[in-house]
């Protein structure tokens, strides 16, 4: 199983989740900065041009969500998601939300011109894109007030929402306001697994 990833990028949740798993895996850099997904090799393997990639034999998986689930259903004993439809739902809930809603907010702070081509509009992007990251940030502190994980344990979306609040640090959100999020930071920083991957991507929750 190989993983195409790009340090700190949505492709963190995966490469996590595969080091807690603990099976043999592979990594291959591939830069999301310097036109490498846009390569002609690249989009044989993945046309929409984007990291992660999953490649488990001839099967290639995209999209985070997708990655996460296929292998957490592949690999059942590690217990990273519910087998009760209620709480699936829920898990699937948390994944289409952080996706969605949250990254997208993100990615208008990073790449305005994605969404207009004219400048002059980039930093009023810009700027929604950071209120509308921060009201989300609250909402999520909200949903951990119960409880250390999203779930009763911890599960595949764990990894995900450590992406976005490292994200939060990135892009100048003060996150140690959001006690329950900062709380689950902590505590993911604190698993062995998290330690060895911040390690091989060389970067840090914390900005």
């Amino acid at each position: 199983m190989k993983l195409l990833y790009s340090p700190g990028t949505c492709s963190l949740a995966p490469h996590l989740v595969l080091e807690e798993i603990g099976e043999p895996y592979e990594i291959e850099f591939v830069s999301n900065r310097d036109g490498s997904t846009r390569t002609e090799a690249f989009l044989k393997i993945n046309p929409k041009g984007q990291i992660p990639v999953l490649m488990d034999g001839d099967s290639l998986i995209t999209e985070v969500p997708a990655i996460l689930f296929y292998l957490a259903a592949k690999h059942p004993n590690s217990n990273l998601m519910p087998n009760d439809p209620f709480r699936m739902s829920r898990m699937i809930e948390w994944m289409n939300w952080l996706a969605v809603t949250q990254a997208t907010a993100i990615s208008g702070y990073y790449r305005p011109d994605k969404y207009s081509k004219i400048k002059e509009r980039h930093a009023e992007i810009v700027d929604n894109s950071l209120i509308k990251a921060h009201e989300q940030y609250i909402l999520f502190d909200q949903k951990l007030r119960d409880g250390l994980w999203v779930a009763e344990s911890f599960s595949i979306v764990d990894p995900y929402l450590m992406v976005l609040f490292r994200w939060g640090n990135m892009i100048g959100i003060d996150m140690s306001k959001f006690s329950n999020l900062t709380r689950h930071a902590h505590a993911m920083e604190a698993r062995d697994a998290t330690k060895t991957v911040l390690r091989k991507e060389d970067i840090s929750i914390w900005g």
